[in-house]
């Protein structure tokens, strides 16, 4: 059975030794039973996987009318936010309204 390695282990089994994630092993179907009820690898699948068609996109492209309509609206300003500035020697503490 080919199976295909969920998580990096070591293996005691002759010829299978350590083994990196992602890595596909074709073995006895008991130990990759039990590799597969640890939790260590699952059954690896011949079949590609499925793609998207080439013709389908999850970008949308703008269109020539709007375009036309009008200029995009500008970015906001953001404002910096203030910098605490360390107070002078002997410098009186000012009160905040929230205290």
């Amino acid at each position: 059975m080919k199976i295909i390695a969920k998580r990096p282990f070591i293996s005691s089994r002759r010829g299978v030794g350590n083994v990196p994630e992602g890595r596909i092993l074709d073995i006895d179907d008991d130990y990759a039973g039990s590799l597969i009820k640890a939790g260590l690898a699952e059954k690896y699948a011949d079949s590609p996987a499925l793609r998207a068609s080439a013709g389908s996109s999850f970008f949308l492209t703008p269109n020539k009318e709007s375009q036309e309509n009008g200029p995009s609206l500008q970015a906001a300003r953001v404002s910096q936010p203030p910098i605490a500035r360390k107070s002078k020697p002997g410098g009186r503490k000012t009160k905040t309204a929230a205290s």
